[in-house]
């Protein structure tokens, strides 16, 4: 017979709050705003098991997704954390995110990204290895592209090349790059941001749009 041993007020979490065991001793409550139906997360270190000192805190980035969501869910894996389902608000598909721990993992990639007027281009690398017999060698690259709540997404196998400009993608963003091997079970830290101003594609701005200026 189980007999309950803490319980742990969620912190003001928002709607559906919903829990997650991360390998490095985060527990983060994951919820949606009432109103904007975006996720943000709160946490807290459970150092050796100590469950009765917990006390959550807004964290100051998003571990899950930046898209305005309708469902979501999150379960923890052993070994790899917080992964999670969720339906975005725009086009109803639904997405799945794992791992949504981001400060874990290996060497970062080094990657370079520029444009034409069509296309994203970029080139990416792996790290150069700290330890010359064990080279972290990744097999894909996940690119991010955000801007304020919203980011872009692109995944390649290739060391360089170029992803389509999506329609109606322009403005400022920070870019960055994360490295996966042997599927999704070996994964990088992320690159550090870099900056990039992306103008519209040229048949968008044909049809009137505006051209934004910094």
């Amino acid at each position: 017979m189980f007999e309950i041993e803490h319980i742990i007020p969620l912190g003001g979490a928002g709607l559906a709050p919903q829990v997650a065991h991360e390998p490095n001793s985060d527990v983060v409550v994951y919820y949606q705003t009432p109103k904007e139906a975006y996720m943000h997360n709160r946490s807290d270190n459970v150092e050796l098991g100590k469950w009765g000192e917990v006390e959550f805190a807004d964290d100051d980035f998003i571990r899950f997704t930046h898209d305005q969501v309708t469902r979501f869910g999150v379960k923890s894996a052993i070994g790899i954390g917080g992964y999670g389902f969720y339906v975005d608000k725009g086009m109803g598909y639904t997405h799945i995110r794992i791992p949504i721990n981001r400060d874990d993992g290996q060497e970062p990639p080094t990657f370079t990204v520029g444009q034409t007027e069509t296309t994203i281009t970029y080139t990416v690398a792996n790290p150069i290895p700290s330890d010359q017999r064990n080279p972290v060698l990744y097999e894909s690259f996940r690119f991010e592209f955000i801007q304020g709540k919203f980011s872009y997404e692109f995944i390649t196998y290739d060391k360089a090349g170029e992803f389509e400009k999506p329609w109606d993608m322009n403005g400022a963003f920070e870019v960055r790059v994360r490295g996966h091997r042997n599927e999704i079970q070996n994964f990088s830290r992320w690159t550090r941001l870099q900056d990039i101003t992306i103008t519209l594609r040229p048949d968008q701005v044909a049809e009137g749009a505006t051209v934004p200026t910094e």
